[in-house]
C-alpha cells in the first residue's frame, strides 16, 4: 500500500484493517510491555545499553 498515492490508505488502515486484524487474533491488542525499551529488550544501565537477545 502507497500511503503517498492513496493519502486515506493509512487512516482505512488504522481504522477498518487493524482492528478486523485484532478481532481474528491476527493483529495483537495490547502489549505487556510499558515501553519500547522492553518490548525490544534494551536496558539502560547507567548510560550503557545492553541488548538481551
Amino acid at each position: 500500500m502507497n500511503f503517498d498515492s492513496f493519502p486515506d490508505a493509512l487512516q482505512v488502515m488504522v481504522d477498518q484493517v487493524i482492528p478486523l486484524l485484532q478481532k481474528r487474533n491476527l493483529f495483537r491488542a495490547d502489549y505487556t510491555e510499558q515501553t519500547i525499551r522492553e518490548r525490544f529488550g534494551v536496558v539502560d544501565c547507567q548510560g550503557k545499553r545492553a541488548i538481551s537477545y
